[in-house]
């Protein structure tokens, strides 16, 4: 490949890793010939589905419609050999080319490598990591879904690198290696089922900073940083502290207005989430709800609208416990049914999402669904 200048004197660890001799296909024909068997070899050695890496290079090494070509093959052998589903996690591929091309290509990597075999994933780089992902998503996000790439469960950084997958709306996945697998780390992100069946709990779009936070650097600005996403049934939102201000907390104040929602005169209510507890719920106004966090560690916010049983009666249902994103669990937004019987109490409907399989990340089948009623007396 040939770089430019600027990318070799920004990059140079990168172009040095980047360079080398690559052989070049010959034609689409021969193209498609080389995805086609290449994943059916992967498919009948029981591989499921690939992460495509280093794909800008591509466009350095046959140009633009050289890389729509490898695209279209690519896309079209993945199908045939793994599904309809997204069956590729495509990495370092964005250029605009790549973006704007990308085509049934859903999910896509929207960060640089946050960390490499044999080296240590330091503070810096966690703090880097999380706000680039959230930063890009803000305009990736509306060409595919946003990987925040994989995280390791056994490392001192699992905690707050698995909190950022709950919120990213993307997929989720672990490099660690078997023996040292925490699967601990990775339940909070799951919908609960009795079978196991590993879903993880879903977000409605792509985790973004709020709104005035959008070009600040909170790497070099004393404050918690605000992701917020929405879901079936609310918002999550996670203040992270990515300022390293030794053991002084970072402050910030959430308010209504940081969300995105189509009335913004609907009551709500915010829960400081707590996975092994229940954490701390109450009315949420325009008054805000305070946060603090210290440098790496974060807080989790799940907001949604409370139901009105009468004048002086309300109630919020923010979904199930243990998870990182309890209003992801929910199908949609609970409802007030009527009075229970003979006028005593109120019979309240939500649904917990079941999925019987995750087609594209965003479109869950709610079959098998529980619906809950209670009637709670005066």
């Amino acid at each position: 490949p040939v770089w430019s200048e600027s990318l070799r004197s920004s990059c140079a660890g990168e172009v040095d890793v980047w360079d080398g001799d690559f052989s070049i296909l010959d034609g689409s024909e021969e193209i498609a010939r080389y995805y086609r068997e290449f994943y059916s070899a992967l498919k009948e050695a029981g591989v499921k589905g690939i992460k495509c890496d280093g794909q800008f290079l591509l466009e350095q090494l046959v140009g633009a419609r050289g890389l729509s070509e490898h695209a279209t093959a690519q896309e079209v052998s993945a199908h045939e050999a793994f599904g309809l589903d997204p069956p590729v996690l495509h990495c370092m591929g964005m250029t605009l080319r790549r973006v704007q091309g990308c085509g049934a290509a859903a999910v896509t990597r929207v960060s640089d490598d946050h960390a490499y075999p044999g080296t240590e994933e330091d503070a810096v780089a966690v703090a880097r990591h999380i706000w680039h992902c959230s930063a890009n998503s803000l305009w990736l996000g509306e060409y595919f879904f946003c990987d925040w790439d994989m995280l390791r469960t056994a490392e001192w950084h699992a905690g707050i690198l698995a909190v950022a997958r709950a919120v990213s709306g993307g997929p989720v996945y672990v490099s660690d290696p078997a023996d040292k697998l925490n699967f601990e780390i990775v339940r909070p992100l799951l919908l609960p089922h009795q079978n196991g069946t590993g879903y993880i709990v879903p977000c409605r779009s792509h985790g973004v900073p709020a709104d005035r936070q959008v070009f600040i650097n909170p790497t070099t600005f004393p404050e918690a940083w605000l992701v917020c996403n929405t879901t079936a049934g609310g918002w999550i939102v996670v203040a992270f502290g990515l300022y390293d201000a030794g053991a002084v907390f970072l402050r910030e104040g959430l308010t209504p207005s940081d969300l995105l929602r189509p009335d913004p005169k609907e009551e709500l209510a915010c829960l400081q989430v707590d996975v092994n507890g229940v954490g701390h719920a109450a009315p949420f106004t325009d008054a805000g709800w305070d946060v603090e966090v210290q440098y790496t560690n974060y807080q989790v916010l799940s907001v949604v609208p409370m139901l009105r049983l009468d004048n002086c009666r309300r109630i919020a249902i923010f979904g199930a416990s243990g998870v990182w994103n309890p209003t992801g669990t929910l199908e949609k937004r609970p409802s007030v049914v009527g009075r229970g019987e003979h006028g005593v109490g109120w019979v309240l409907e939500s649904f917990i999402t079941m999925p019987s399989r995750c087609p594209g990340l965003d479109r869950w089948a709610g079959v098998d669904k529980h619906r809950f009623r209670s009637a709670r007396e005066h």
